[in-house]
């Protein structure tokens, strides 16, 4: 069941789906004061997540003011900063339009379903972890999912993509 969020119009739910991907399941209109409410509930959920992928069904949401747009690129700003990947699922063809007309849809990752996210996060699994190393100090770390990292040691800056391959800047 979904949860009725304070002073608004809408409900929410988050779902451990596995142990890389987290569930978040939203159901009404984002406006202007429904916002807030939406924020306080999804804000702690990303900070004390442990997954790597957080995937919002939106198949319930039929309109979306400025102001939840504005709250979405800042939740996508913390996930980046905490190496999470943020993906929307099931969205309204009427919001996607927003989506893009705004320049949006470049930076969020768009999906069709869950079975989507699920055959990456499969691959996913059978790659991580392993030991990488440093090109730089020649440290060994051990690497838990793809993203973006700096080494222990150096704090030289890599990035790791879903199948494990390490670039160093």
């Amino acid at each position: 069941m979904l949860e009725e969020l304070k002073k608004s119009n809408i409900y929410a739910k988050s779902l451990k789906r596995s142990d890389s991907i987290r569930l978040i399941i939203i159901k009404g209109s984002v406006d202007y004061d429904s916002t807030e409410p939406l924020s306080q509930f999804l804000t702690p959920i990303v900070q004390d997540m442990k997954e790597s992928i957080i995937v919002f069904d939106m198949s319930g949401i039929n309109y979306m003011s400025s102001t939840a747009f504005g709250m979405f690129v800042k939740l996508l700003k913390s996930c980046k900063n905490k190496n999470i990947e943020l993906y929307i699922m099931n969205i309204s063809p009427k919001v996607l339009s927003v989506f893009k007309l705004l320049g949006f849809s470049n930076f969020f990752n768009f999906i069709s379903s869950y079975d989507d996210i699920k055959h990456k996060v499969e691959k996913i699994e059978n790659v991580f972890p392993f030991t990488g190393k440093c090109e730089i100090c020649e440290k060994k770390f051990k690497i838990t999912k793809p993203g973006k990292f700096r080494c222990p040691a150096c704090r030289g800056i890599f990035k790791v993509n879903d199948i494990g391959e390490i670039w160093f800047f």
